[in-house]
């Protein structure tokens, strides 16, 4: 396909403009995406703000290239509408690309991001205020109970205090998704030794999965590798993964992270042999919101950790890979450039036993969904 003449067009243009290929990936977007717009120069930035549409459909609508139809985006909390219009092969007259024109209706692009903030700071209120006086009152009830010698309540206070852990990281996940679809996440990076900072948490992760019949085992290189990260939010990725890998098994489960060393990069690899993804489920796995649960009866999550865990990776400049066979098990290859730092000036990581005692820890919020016993 030959954008040419459309790149000298809107390359003059102030507004965001991207051309993509016939299947909605991003060929080119205009130096308006690139200045204020970083979220949308993506590969996929177009399809993932068109899920829950039929992209065929959309096709057919797209047709006649005398036509452009206005699609919102349909994931939560996201403003961004879409102005579609199809690019046809000159003979031929099939679809070649599109070209898509990011909006808000009845706004200013940059004027609904700044509005992003502030309704998700509402939104976190909403939730956690409540959350915080469940929490409270879910550490006083097992005394109080212990004192009036009823010993009937404690599965009760576990479901309960296990469902306010998950709403806690839904919470937490619907707001870093948002804040990364919307353009607005910031990544706090400081150069960490991290070689140790990998132990530390599979250190504090094993103890606790141990419980649940997961056996977490790694290898990791023995001389210090450097880079910059975001600590809390690399954590939010690697325990979102990990979860996974505690919940779609049967009985004992194996996980084994390893890292190694690239030229310019360090590659980590999470494999379990848990259930696996068939064909169908891996296509989807990173579609924001698309959720699948243990069987029929089974209530799915909410559909962010790996669509989530992608964002944060790609923000540290990094890749993700996902492998995965039906019955075999899944493994995630993540990649992350490495840094040019001394050691000493690398930040302490946090121990182990901050990550356990901490109960409100990336550790204990993110793997709330696969652990049974919660006692305040």
């Amino acid at each position: 396909m030959n954008i040419t003449p459309f790149t000298e067009a809107l390359t003059l243009l102030p507004t965001p403009y991207v051309i993509t290929d016939h299947n909605f990936y991003l060929l080119w977007a205009n130096p308006c995406i690139e200045e204020h717009y970083p979220h949308l120069n993506a590969t996929d930035s177009v399809r993932n703000l068109l899920q829950g549409y039929d992209l065929d459909e959309l096709k057919i609508h797209l047709g006649d290239d005398s036509r452009s139809i206005r699609v919102p985006s349909r994931l939560p909390m996201v403003s961004t509408v879409l102005e579609i219009s199809s690019v046809l092969a000159p003979i031929s007259k099939e679809i070649e690309g599109f070209l898509v024109h990011f909006s808000i209706a009845q706004m200013p692009l940059e004027n609904s991001l700044m509005q992003t903030e502030p309704m998700l700071h509402a939104f976190n209120r909403s939730l956690r205020t409540p959350l915080t006086s469940l929490f409270a009152s879910l550490s006083i009830l097992p005394r109080k109970l212990e004192e009036a010698e009823c010993y009937t309540c404690g599965s009760y206070l576990t479901a309960m205090t296990q469902n306010c852990y998950q709403l806690l990281r839904t919470c937490t996940s619907i707001t870093e998704f948002t804040r990364y679809s919307s353009g607005i996440s910031h990544l706090n990076k400081t150069p960490v030794n991290f070689t140790q900072y990998l132990r530390e948490m599979l250190d504090a992760a094993a103890i606790l999965v141990r419980e649940i019949n997961v056996s977490l085992t790694y290898d990791l290189p023995q001389d210090a590798i450097t880079l910059s990260i975001d600590p809390e939010k690399l954590s939010i990725a690697l325990f979102s993964i990990l979860s996974n890998s505690c919940t779609y098994h049967e009985g004992r489960v194996d996980v084994h992270v390893s890292a190694a060393l690239q030229k310019n990069s360090v590659q980590i690899k999470i494999t379990d042999n848990g259930y696996g993804m068939s064909p169908e489920t891996l296509s989807r796995a990173l579609e924001p919101y698309f959720s699948r649960g243990l069987d029929e009866y089974d209530t799915p999550g909410i559909g962010l950790g790996l669509p989530l865990t992608e964002s944060i990776i790609k923000d540290h400049g990094g890749s993700m890979v996902l492998q995965s066979r039906q019955d075999k098990g899944t493994t995630v290859v993540l990649t992350l450039p490495l840094t040019e730092a001394d050691l000493s000036e690398c930040s302490l990581s946090s121990p182990s036993s901050s990550y356990l005692l901490n109960r409100f820890s990336t550790l204990h919020i993110f793997l709330s969904n696969v652990l049974e016993q919660y006692e305040m």
